[in-house]
């Protein structure tokens, strides 16, 4: 059985290969769909999203509730890449915002 440290570490490895994948997969389609320029927001989003929950990987930082924003471009992400050749990006995104939200990196603000 794994301790609670080398379970959070496991986890913590998956989500960074997660990353690291989603941000290659961001890359080629923006490479494959540079014309293509409504969807540059909504990419940028997960770009975004991903760099916080690399914040609050690597040290800690609470995501504020200003910052949750960028995590909540599913509904459009779902409406551009659902059944294309690019619904692993919609799924990916979904799974570092569950990450995100199951570590409870969002800051609770009164």
């Amino acid at each position: 059985m794994l301790s609670a440290t080398a379970n959070r570490h496991t986890l913590q490895m998956g989500i960074n290969e997660l990353i690291h994948k989603l941000r290659c997969r961001i890359a080629d389609y923006r490479k494959t769909k540079w014309q293509v320029k409504e969807v540059t927001t909504h990419l940028n989003a997960i770009e975004i999203a991903l760099a916080l929950t690399d914040l609050g990987i690597r040290d800690g930082r609470p995501i504020t509730s200003d910052e949750r924003n960028w995590f909540r471009a599913d509904l459009y992400l779902a409406y551009v890449f659902e059944g294309s050749d690019w619904e692993d990006i919609l799924e990916d995104y979904r799974q570092v915002v569950s990450f995100a939200e199951s570590r409870q990196y969002f800051k609770n603000e009164a």
